[in-house]
């Protein structure tokens, strides 16, 4: 655990995309920090040619949950500029991908109560943080977790488990697909 986001070093987020095998996810509101990270792009690109399937999903900047978010962070950051901007960047280094790992690269926005952003790596660990009201996700408290090793046989997840399981509610419902045919609605004004 460390008390902050903040407390973590930029390259270490790095090292754990690069630690993916076969899937990492990627839940965020803007994922602006990647974006703007000088190894991100390589490490992404490493990480589609060794055949990890990659998703990232944005906050959906065009809908309801956004205003909501945007009006708790009191950083004077406009928020929805931070999103579209940030799919206009992956979205031109997908279509500068082959087209192979332009389908491992999968970028998508949803539309749920923003409460906290998650690196999954395979399903080894995952580091979640959470978004507090009023306050920037970068000042909240962060945690590395891992699945358990033990299968008590109780119907009680551990706290892997219910990320993991949140994760994928957010996926499968509230998620959309961003693709040729809508990615105009979530970039930025020119």
């Amino acid at each position: 655990m460390y008390p902050s986001r903040a407390d973590v070093q930029s390259a270490q987020w790095v090292a754990w995309l690069q630690a993916a095998k076969r899937r990492c996810i990627l839940l965020g509101t803007s994922h602006s920090k990647w974006c703007t990270d000088p190894d991100f792009k390589n490490a992404l690109q490493d990480r589609l040619n060794n055949k990890v399937d990659i998703k990232i999903l944005f906050l959906n900047p065009i809908e309801s949950a956004v205003k909501v978010r945007a009006k708790e962070e009191k950083s004077g950051r406009d928020t929805v500029h931070e999103i579209k901007t940030a799919i206009r960047v992956l979205w031109e280094i997908r279509t500068g991908l082959p087209a192979d790992q332009q389908l491992k690269l999968k970028l998508c926005v949803y539309e749920a109560t923003p409460s906290m952003e998650v690196t999954w790596i395979d399903d080894r660990f995952m580091v979640v943080t959470h978004i507090l009201a009023g306050s920037m996700n970068v000042t909240s408290p962060c945690l590395v977790l891992e699945p358990s090793r033990y299968n008590s046989g109780e119907q009680n997840q551990d706290l892997y488990e219910t990320y993991a399981a949140n994760v994928q509610r957010i996926e499968n419902e509230f998620s959309e697909e961003i693709t040729e045919g809508n990615v105009h609605n979530y970039l930025p004004a020119e």
